[in-house]
């Protein structure tokens, strides 16, 4: 790269040297003449002395002349074989100082009989790339070693440029490169370029070297000869590809000096961590109480600040950081012993719940369904199996024991509290038994309300562990609550339903399988006032299952599957064993409150309680049936109890429906439009509304999207005529009315699909609607939708 000549000539012992733009052939040493020139001229400018007069001109002390001259006397008079070898051990950057130091240093070493100096310092560098020909040594180790701008000579943290070769601050680059798009097109692809020097996407280019090649390209346009502007161009491709080669060997010789100053870095960190680590062990920290890397510390990063740094421990550091770090470890190990006590409470609860759930699983057992069970018949051939699960406390019961509480909270170790834990069993034990023993003593006193039972009080054929007969080991109290009649009301329902022991348990949370999620404190013994006997799903538990043929059953034979169906009305959801037996305890109320109404006889309808168990019929109370399907079927309705205003709206199939009319009607011979009605669903048919696109309404798009945007637009069309305005007027009076008509019904139909029709009898189409989840279809065999 050709240098920048200098504005005034240095003498240099006596000697001038010329100025490189006189010559167009600059050999190597000139190169090195040039580049003292430049350094001395970018040294700052001598103070000019006062214009003061003085009387007399005294000389100057030799003495302190004779001490330099002194000091630097042995390396001066050194020969040059000795300080060559001496030379050759140093690094390039030492030589540059060397060279920086003084004018004999410097026309020493910037002459051409030097470079064997210079090539001896840069082969002290391992993998630094050889010095290009366009660049002479000095020039070549100043811009890699020196952190300098190549311009001006001020300081510069940026990186080298390893296209341009330059490093340069941000005032040069301003003035140094020019953008590489407005280079001009016939030296565009021969001048050096880079997009790392500047940020941005442009790229950028020496302003030098776009003046010197542009003077060469248009000297040998002026020659007008081809072959000379060929054989131009190829050299200067030739030097592109020459300078991209050592620029990337320049790029990996940093990354790699990098790595080794990161390493060395780290190394420092290291040792000086070690250093201190060791005298704070001689004062008695521990490494526990030095370890800041444990989850939860929050004095981390203030450790680190201060331990790891890249510098190495002096004596009068350690007296500034000696206070600051015991304060710092004196919370570290408040905090560490804080989070171990947390660790150990939940290590210690955790074991004790499980020690917990040991005890519960001794008492429930699992019983296996045969496959000639009338249930397994009818449901999936794989095994059913029902599981009994006893009364058990929740730890906050369990913690009103004064020893239960004492292991819970006590600060100790998983082990330690296990081993006392077993010291304590049977006390342990005998607490959790009075707690469940009230519970089945409550609900076994109020099965005493009801009819007495047999002296054999559970009668099955069921089977545990292949032995059969698996209450016979249980006592009378808890099989007389295990029995399949044996029904509970629980204000833990908004709406009090019927239910078995076992589901009294569940909803009243004695099961002890509930998650408590933080802290748990003692709690006093569950309330049981709210658990009471129900007299009428006891008395219709006992019909339906004399009907079964099992009227010692426990409620576990039972099973939760939806398997039963009822045999007297047209209600065809199958149900479980609380269900159905909700069934009819609703319907026996219902009854009991329009059965005798006077409306009915005014009217010259007869009501019959289908499901009246002394009844005369053919029809079972109840019956096994497998699961439905969804397939959707032809609805009829009764006419008979649309008309009566006060019966409940009845929705079935044909064949239900004349069952229906038979036994609660006594009509056996129905006539349609007269006694039933079919029901056709009718598609509505489309208006214009229909064929709008939604999107043509966007402007008018408010709350409810689609539907708003055109109500707001057929508004807003029908309000500019008289007869419009009239038309929607009278509309909303008979959406008003129809409103008015609207009263309760009760809607059957298969578990997915359910059909009801509007509250007007005169319409004949059908509303649909339809259960969202299977849980929905167990629990809700009668819908009672209010409109």
């Amino acid at each position: 790269m050709p240098k920048s000549s200098s504005s005034q000539p240095v003498k240099t012992r006596g000697k001038r040297i010329r100025k490189a733009a006189s010559e167009d052939n600059v050999e190597r040493d000139t190169d090195f003449k040039d580049e003292s020139e430049q350094e001395e001229q970018q040294s700052p400018p001598r103070k000019r002395q006062r214009a003061v007069i003085k009387p007399a001109k005294t000389p100057a002390l030799k003495k302190q002349t004779k001490g330099k001259q002194g000091r630097l006397a042995g390396l001066m008079n050194m020969p040059i074989d000795i300080f060559t070898e001496i030379a050759s051990h140093l690094w390039p950057v030492d030589i540059i100082n060397l060279a920086r130091l003084n004018k004999f240093f410097h026309n020493m070493l910037m002459s051409r009989s030097s470079i064997h100096i210079w090539h001896n310092a840069m082969d002290n560098v391992y993998y630094l790339p050889a010095c290009p020909p366009e660049m002479s040594e000095p020039r070549y180790l100043a811009l890699v070693f020196l952190k300098t701008c190549t311009s001006c000579g001020k300081a510069a943290k940026a990186e080298v440029d390893t296209i341009l070769r330059v490093r340069l601050c941000g005032s040069c680059r301003k003035t140094c490169l020019v953008p590489w798009n407005t280079v001009p097109p016939g030296i565009m692809a021969l001048i050096p370029f880079s997009g790392r020097i500047a940020r941005g996407s442009n790229a950028y280019s020496l302003r030098e070297d776009v003046s010197n090649l542009l003077g060469e390209y248009e000297r040998i346009k002026r020659l007008n000869d081809a072959t000379a502007s060929q054989d131009w161009a190829a050299e200067r491709r030739e030097i592109m590809n020459a300078r991209l080669k050592h620029s990337q060997k320049l790029r990996e010789y940093f990354e790699l000096n990098e790595l080794v100053r990161k390493t060395e870095l780290e190394a420092t960190k290291a040792n000086r961590q070690d250093e201190i680590e060791i005298r704070l062990e001689e004062l008695g920290w521990t490494s526990e109480d030095m370890d800041f890397s444990y989850p939860g510390c929050l004095n981390q990063h203030g450790w680190l600040q201060l331990v790891s740094q890249p510098k190495p421990l002096t004596e009068r550091g350690w007296t500034t950081l000696k206070p600051r770090l015991i304060d710092l470890l004196e919370a570290n190990r408040t905090r560490r012993l804080q989070l171990a006590v947390s660790q150990r409470r939940m290590v210690r609860q955790g074991r004790f719940s499980e020690l917990l759930r040991a005890m519960r699983q001794q008492d429930g057992f699992t019983i296996e369904i045969p496959a000639q069970h009338p249930v397994a018949l009818v449901w999936d051939p794989a095994p059913i199996t029902v599981s009994y699960e006893a009364p058990f406390p929740q730890i906050g019961y369990v913690l009103n024991s004064s020893v239960v509480l004492d292991l819970y909270e006590t600060d100790r170790t998983a082990a330690e509290m296990e081993a006392k834990f077993e010291q304590h069993r049977a006390e342990i034990e005998r607490y959790i038994t009075d707690w469940k023993s009230r519970i089945q003593a409550h609900c076994s006193k109020l099965t005493r309300q009801g009819p007495k039972v047999p002296k054999k009080i559970l009668q099955s054929s069921l089977t545990t562990s292949n032995k059969p007969n698996p209450f016979a080991n249980l006592s009378d109290d808890l099989k007389r609550v295990l029995r399949a009649d044996s029904f509970f009301n629980t204000s833990t329902l908004y709406s009090p339903q019927a239910m078995t022991y076992g589901s009294v348990l569940k909803y009243k949370g004695l099961l002890g399988t509930s998650v408590t999620l933080g802290a748990i404190k003692p709690n006093e013994p569950p309330s049981l006032d709210g658990i009471t006997w129900n007299a009428e799903a006891n008395k219709v538990a006992r019909e339906l299952l004399t009907c079964l043929g099992i009227p010692n059953a426990s409620y576990l034979e039972m099973t939760d599957k939806s398997v039963y169906a009822c045999g007297r009305c047209h209600d065809t959801e199958n149900k479980t064993w609380e269900e159905i037996v909700h069934h009819y305890v609703q319907e026996q109320q219902q009854y009991a409150g329009i059965g005798n109404n006077p409306v009915l006889s005014k009217a010259g309808i007869v009501y019959k309680n289908v499901h009246n168990p002394k009844r005369c019929t053919e029809l079972p109370l109840v019956r096994y049936s497998k699961p439905q399907a969804t397939d959707e079927i032809d609805l009829y309705e009764c006419k008979v109890c649309a008309d009566s205003l006060i019966l409940d709206e009845v929705i079935t199939s044909e064949e239900k429906l004349m069952q229906h009319l038979s036994a609660a009607h006594k009509i056996t011979d129905p006539i349609i439009d007269k006694h039933y009605v079919s029901q056709i669903i009718e598609e509505p048919e489309r208006s214009e509304l229909d064929f709008y696109d939604s999107d043509e309404f966007g402007e008018f798009d408010e709350g409810d999207g689609c539907t708003y945007a055109r109500d707001h637009f057929l508004d807003s069309q029908l309000s500019r005529s008289p007869s419009a305005r009239t038309a929607r007027s009278q509309e909303a009076d008979a959406n008003q009315q129809e409103k008015q008509r609207n009263r309760r019904m009760t809607v059957y139909g298969d578990s997915h699909t359910l059909h009801f029709q509007s509250p007007d009898v005169n319409a004949v189409s059908i509303k649909r609607a339809s259960l969202p989840t299977p849980k929905a279809e167990q629990h809700f065999a009668r819908y009672e939708l209010f409109l």
